[in-house]
């Protein structure tokens, strides 16, 4: 953990599947960056990540005799002490291969660690320490106890910070509850610091992968949530919408019944109308079948008038002055007579001129000439339709 903060570490990206081809590729670039570049560098090796015992071959040559040459080809270590040219000459040291390749050595033995990391309760440690005798006696041996209470919650706080965005006091909480259940695991003693450690590295995987899923899983619905505020708000434009057409279909309606109520009542007065009508065509009918009768009884009257009308002139004709002297010297004629008179003055004066015998007739009688010619001319003027009435009545009373 120290060797972490101080200096840039190299370990396994993924130690479930990590094969020796990836081994030898890490260990060369951490190697290349320490005896090149001459940064401090740590090659870090956990218990777990160690499926391979060639792993340990090249580490044991390394810390032993500070030995590279299985890892480098002759090409390879030719590029390097190229790469050292301008430090060898800094340096004041005469360049050649192989003293270059020696400067490289010393930078990386200077720069690089190797920190791995087993638990007491490994069963291959025993086998190391039998095959790997020299890589022991060279190494440094730090036996560190297990975590305590605190030191468990503190390691699991530091892990859990600023994941998902979750609030102190949750991580708080989180980190007790890891380290109970570590706590609890662990009390037959199969389980140590680094398992603790993977544990909730292992643990921070999931939640931060759980909760990408989940973040967008809660994205999608916010948006399927504004979709549906935004169809629910149509929805309430449409409804808005629909009672207004409901309204002005309400109203079309009142108006399509006003409008039947009126072609009722417009239909009842054109069957109305079509009933006269076909009272007046029947009549006209009747009337059109009554013609011929009334074109002759037409002509009877015209003939009756024409001979009703010659008698009256061949009447005239016999009128003479002195009889209608003889006339005028009466004082009380007979009745017929008068009622002749009263015709006449209404006939060739007016209904509304005095009638009497003493007034009216006499004065009609005055002028006995001009009489007799106004009743020459009789036929020739107009008859007035109230004189015509009035003579009607005068003779329908008889």
């Amino acid at each position: 953990l120290g060797a972490t903060v101080v200096s840039p570490t190299y370990s396994p990206e993924n130690p479930s599947n990590y094969l020796l081809a990836d081994f030898c590729a890490d260990f060369t670039s951490a190697i290349v960056e320490a005896g090149v570049k001459g940064k401090k560098i740590v090659f870090l090796l956990q218990e777990h990540e160690a499926t391979d015992p060639a792993f340990l071959v090249h580490v044991s040559e390394y810390v032993s005799s500070c030995s590279v040459a299985g890892l480098f080809s002759a090409e390879e270590q030719i590029n390097i002490g190229n790469s050292l040219r301008s430090d060898l000459t800094q340096a004041g040291i005469s360049f050649n291969h192989d003293i270059a390749f020696q400067f490289f050595l010393k930078n990386v033995q200077d720069n690089l660690r190797v920190v791995m990391t087993t638990s007491t309760s490994n069963p291959q440690l025993w086998e190391w320490s039998t095959r790997y005798p020299s890589m022991l006696n060279c190494i440094n041996v730090m036996w560190l106890p297990h975590w305590d209470n605190n030191q468990l919650i503190h390691v699991s706080k530091y892990h859990l910070q600023g994941i998902g965005d979750m609030p102190p006091k949750d991580i708080d909480n989180l980190g007790h509850l890891l380290t109970n259940i570590h706590r609890t695991s662990a009390a037959d003693g199969r389980f140590h610091n680094s398992d603790f450690e993977n544990f909730v590295k292992k643990f921070v995987d999931i939640y931060t992968a759980q909760f990408v899923v989940i973040k967008e899983k809660r994205e999608h619905l916010e948006k399927s949530l504004s979709c549906i505020r935004k169809v629910s708000s149509h929805a309430d434009v449409l409804e808005a919408r629909l009672a207004r057409e409901a309204t002005v279909l309400t109203e079309k309606d009142e108006g399509v019944n006003n409008i039947l109520m009126q072609l009722g009542r417009d239909t009842a007065i054109i069957e109305a109308h079509k009933f006269m009508m076909n009272q007046q065509q029947y009549k006209v009918a009747q009337i059109q079948q009554a013609l011929p009768q009334l074109e002759i009884q037409r002509k009877r009257f015209e003939a009756d008038s024409k001979n009703i009308k010659m008698t009256i002139k061949d009447t005239l004709n016999q009128l003479t002055s002195n009889s209608l002297t003889e006339l005028r010297s009466i004082n009380k004629p007979d009745s017929n007579i008068e009622d002749i008179i009263v015709a006449v003055i209404m006939l060739l004066k007016s209904p509304m001129a005095d009638l009497t015998w003493n007034k009216g007739g006499k004065r009609l009688l005055a002028g006995i000439d001009r009489l007799i010619e106004l009743l020459h001319l009789f036929d020739e003027t107009p008859l007035p339709d109230k004189a015509l009435e009035s003579v009607t009545q005068l003779l329908g009373s008889q």
